[in-house]
């Protein structure tokens, strides 16, 4: 019988190009790329870095209010450093960042070829700051200063301090020392370990050096990426100390939202409440949970310089081979391999002694590693058998102990058995004291009865003379 043939439906022809087409199963054969690893933050010049101007405390609403940080502050001797309100110079802050050279707790720098030399008595001076006191720059007893921090003692030396779980009085605190005391932007989520320390010496009311951490302070903020630079309102009281001239520069002031008072607190989330301060509702406000939201114009806001776009790499063009072409190709690839087998093989074949060698060392490395091991198994059961035999002392002695216990329990119950003896035959002796004494007191009245009754009774009237 004739097959029957087979109709197949022809293909149907796209309408995209050929050209498109090819260039589609190209970029579909490329590999996809290889993740990047992410790159480190991009350095900012200080020259053009953000200058932060630190912040002031209304210490007459602290007190008003019931809250006892200012005078915390006031005890620690930081009351001029929180109350500063006075211009600050950013074109002047950044040189005196970009000249910035250590030293041992010092630090020196050139502002308009004016040379500054800072150490803690300076600055201590500037402010009227105290410089002793501790200069840790951590607390070694965390878990003490976290307990402080949050109020409770269920605490764990390792555990990280949300600013969230803080109270109104030590949030606010915090609040403080990140944007006065360690002058800084950004959000503070978490407590650092350096909060935690000035936190737990200002709480408890132990000295601390603060110009020394200012110091440190410094010198983290300007080698940092991207970092502001702090303390701009005290180097304007650095430059007046050391004479640098400070007329035609620009300057910028605190604003009527960089004072701790009422408005702060709201802004941190807090409202008042029956004359207590607490946390909005979360359902009337999110921003309980948040730092609070500062306008820009209180610090220097710098732009940085606008990276050019990356130019699209042009795509590369398609190379087509013909057969011959390809042929040709992979004969010359094999006659390669061959040929880079072969001398990898010739290479190889002087080298086989130094193999031996190398064999022989690691055979006597093993030798001398078993040796080891067998010395180090020998002491880990010596000593298991002198565990033993400390286990058994020590069960014996126990053993002793318990039985000269007991003797000592029976002793004590032997006592005990006589004092109640004792007792008992003093009650007998008191009751038969107490019935004589009341024998003898029914004689003697009795007697007194007599008595009476014999003496001759009293005339009703009385005759005088």
């Amino acid at each position: 019988m004739p097959r029957k043939q087979v109709v197949r439906p022809s293909k149907k022809r796209s309408n995209v190009p050929e050209a498109t087409e090819r260039k589609s199963k190209a970029r579909n054969d490329v590999p996809p790329p290889r993740p990047h690893a992410p790159s480190p933050p991009r350095q900012v010049p200080l020259v053009t870095r953000r200058v932060s101007l630190g912040r002031k405390i209304d210490f007459d609403f602290l007190e008003a209010q019931g809250f006892t940080i200012g005078l915390k502050l006031k005890a620690m001797g930081w009351e001029t450093l929180c109350s500063l309100d006075i211009p600050t110079y950013p074109n002047l802050v950044r040189h005196f960042y970009a000249n910035l050279k250590t030293g041992i707790a010092t630090i020196e720098s050139v502002v308009k070829e004016t040379p500054i030399l800072l150490n803690p008595e300076t600055l201590g001076s500037l402010v009227n700051i105290p410089t002793s006191g501790s200069t840790e720059d951590f607390l070694e007893n965390r878990v003490l200063g976290i307990q402080y921090l949050l109020g409770t003692e269920n605490v764990s030396p390792l555990e990280q301090i949300s600013a969230n779980r803080l109270s109104v009085k030590n949030r606010l605190l915090h609040h403080i020392v990140s944007r006065i005391l360690f002058s800084k932007t950004g959000r503070f989520d978490f407590v650092s370990e350096r909060d935690i320390l000035v936190i737990f010496h200002i709480l408890n009311g132990s000295p601390l050096s603060l110009p020394h951490l200012i110091i440190r302070h410094m010198v983290e903020s300007a080698s940092r990426a991207r970092a502001s630079l702090p303390y701009g309102m005290l180097l304007t009281l650095v430059f007046e100390e050391f004479g640098v001239n400070t007329e035609g520069e620009p300057s910028t002031t605190l604003g009527h939202w960089d004072t701790y008072n009422d408005r702060s607190l709201h802004r941190m989330g807090f409202r008042k409440k029956d004359g207590q301060w607490i946390r909005k509702d979360e359902g009337k406000s999110s921003a309980c949970h948040r730092e609070e939201q500062r306008p820009v114009e209180n610090e220097e806001s710098f732009h940085p310089p606008t990276e050019e776009p990356i130019a699209q790499t042009q795509q590369p063009t398609e190379v087509r081979l013909s057969a011959e072409q390809f042929r040709a190709l992979r004969d010359d690839i094999v006659q390669e391999l061959r040929n880079s087998r072969d001398v990898a093989c010739t290479d190889l074949v002087p080298s086989n002694a130094t193999v031996c060698e190398l064999v022989a060392e690691m055979r006597a490395e093993m030798v001398s590693l078993r040796c080891l091991l067998q010395g180090q198994y020998q002491r880990f059961v010596d000593i298991e058998e002198e565990t033993k035999k400390l286990q058994q002392s020590v069960r014996k002695d126990m053993e002793n102990l318990n039985e000269n216990a007991q003797d000592v329990c029976d002793k004590l119950l032997q006592s005990l058995h006589k004092i109640n003896q004792t007792l008992a035959d003093l009650n007998k002796s008191y009751l038969q004291s107490n019935s004589e004494v009341a024998a003898i007191l029914q004689k003697v009245s009795e007697v007194l009865g007599l008595v009476m009754g014999r003496l001759p009774r009293a005339s009703s009237s009385f005759t005088a003379p």
